[in-house]
């Protein structure tokens, strides 16, 4: 099924107004069947042509802006239907009907659009990954919290064990459904004895971390890789500028501004941590030789203050836009990456990321005897606050003598 969206002026005469202006309308074309909807919006011919050619000024203008919400959003829910969808199941999430109160459809829709409010893309992306999964499950989009028992639970545990779905997938999905159980509790909608989940009820299984951390060996070997390719050297350089910074995750690298260089350091602030803690401090690595011949390589020219270093973002993309961007850029390097540690022989039982850059920093500090509070300091964590508080910052010369543990001993006793 090929499904497009656009919005268009209607001059069919049932749709003229008095003034000469004409219905503007949002089109969806169904393999090259076209249907539509109202926008609310009328223009005479003229104006329409402005919008058509960029040229709007003022109040029109804004007219302009509002119709390219209403596209946007089209094409949000057809994206987000995907193959569940249809011209009626369109019209009705366009009319904001997402079942009675009574329906799970209703809750999971009603946490996405929280989510998105908040511009919390991924999570929102998860929760509709996790409600496009149950409802497959279930042959259905329309079902009650009554339908699902501990036996429904168990049922959808082993459909997606069949499914080839991973335990950490299986645990997340569940722990979604579970969330939004909760939600209708909150609310007044569902009786708490009868949740399914809990202690001598369902137990959602723990995910596993399945990371195994390179050694310092693998580390300097990919340090020694000759690329073959412009993607297998960016890769590279991507993470060990990830290992050498102190673990700092492809998220927060593509946001990275020339501006945030202090001296020797970067200073920065986790995008995962943003809008979680109450008191958010900023991470400063140092940056490392390595890291200032990646900066020269591949940043952007010229630098300046407002600038990204990397050449993945633009100002004024808002955070969906950068979530998208940043996804593409990461799985992207992923793909190379995975051929640099193919071609060196470096093997794990899961798919290798970029992010076993992290774990690698962080294991080898550990392996090195390095104190797990400096550790989480690094790292940016917030669970070991009290220990963080009782001990205070670490001294610049402290977190030196920590990163030498990063390197061979050789490199080290140099």
């Amino acid at each position: 099924m090929r499904v497009s969206s656009k919005i268009v002026l209607n001059k069919a005469d049932r749709f003229r107004r008095k003034g000469n202006t004409f219905a503007v309308q949002l089109q969806i074309t169904i393999d090259r069947k076209p249907y539509r909807l109202m926008t609310g919006i009328h223009l005479a011919p003229e104006d329409w042509e402005k919008i058509v050619a960029r040229k709007a000024r003022g109040s029109l203008k804004d007219i302009a802006d509002d119709l390219s919400r209403v596209e946007a959003r089209a094409a949000d829910i057809i994206d987000d239907l995907g193959d569940r969808f249809s011209w009626e199941e369109f019209k009705r999430v366009w009319k904001g009907d997402n079942g009675s109160t009574d329906e799970v459809r209703y809750w999971y829709n009603r946490k996405i659009d929280q989510l998105r409010k908040l511009e919390k893309w991924g999570t929102a992306e998860g929760y509709k990954n996790s409600f496009d999964s149950f409802a497959r499950f279930m042959k259905r989009q329309s079902y009650t919290f009554d339908h699902i028992n501990q036996n429904t639970l168990s049922r959808y545990r082993k459909w997606m064990e069949d499914q080839g779905r991973s335990i950490n997938t299986i645990s997340k999905y569940l722990r979604e459904l579970r969330a939004i159980f909760n939600d209708a509790i909150d609310a007044g909608r569902y009786d708490r004895e009868k949740l399914p989940f809990g202690q001598r009820r369902f137990q959602i299984p723990k995910g596993r971390k399945n990371i195994q951390p390179f050694t310092r060996e693998e580390i300097d070997r990919i340090l020694h890789y000759c690329p073959q390719d412009r993607w297998e050297d960016l890769a590279k350089d991507i993470f060990l500028f990830m290992y050498y910074g102190e673990g700092i995750n492809v998220a927060d690298i593509v946001k990275l501004k020339y501006g945030d260089i202090k001296g020797n350091r970067i200073v920065y602030y986790r995008t995962k941590t943003q809008g979680k803690t109450k008191h958010v401090r900023p991470l400063a690595p140092t940056i490392e030789p390595y890291m200032r011949q990646v900066i020269d390589k591949w940043g952007t020219k010229p630098a300046s203050q407002d600038r990204y270093i990397f050449n993945v973002l633009k100002p004024g993309f808002d955070e969906k836009r950068i979530r998208e961007l940043k996804k593409n850029w990461n799985k992207q390097l992923n793909k190379y990456f995975r051929r640099v540690c193919q071609k060196l022989e470096i093997e794990r039982d899961d798919p290798i990321r970029l992010y076993y850059a992290r774990h690698s920093f962080a294991n080898i500090l550990k392996q090195s005897n390095v104190g797990i509070a400096m550790i989480s300091q690094m790292l940016g964590h917030s669970d070991l606050k009290v220990t963080e508080n009782y001990l205070g910052q670490f001294e610049t010369e402290e977190l030196k003598e920590a990163k030498k543990y990063l390197y061979l001993e050789k490199k080290r006793s140099a």
